[in-house]
């Protein structure tokens, strides 16, 4: 997985599916659990697998993406990200 930063310091909108990167060069997902809460997800794309399981949440779980805003910006901060699927 390929990462840039490419974000200014403005206000950002973030939404399901978009990527964070925190302190110690960390990388989440913005996801929903099983049951439906938002919560930011460990990406270690060295071990090529991710799961909603409770080690691999950083923050969460959160009824509103709000709620995990205000949790971790701006020590977390939305990318720009680009999912490469290959088979």
């Amino acid at each position: 997985m390929k990462i840039e930063n490419k974000t200014q310091h403005e206000e950002e909108t973030w939404h399901i599916g978009d990527i964070l990167i925190g302190g110690w060069n960390k990388v989440g997902l913005i996801c929903k659990d099983n049951n439906g809460h938002v919560v930011l997800m460990d990406i270690d794309s060295e071990k090529g697998s991710y799961t909603t399981e409770d080690e691999y949440i950083y923050y969460g779980p959160l009824n509103t993406i709000e709620q995990l805003h205000d949790c971790v910006y701006p020590r977390w901060r939305k990318v720009n990200a680009r999912l490469v699927l290959e088979d």
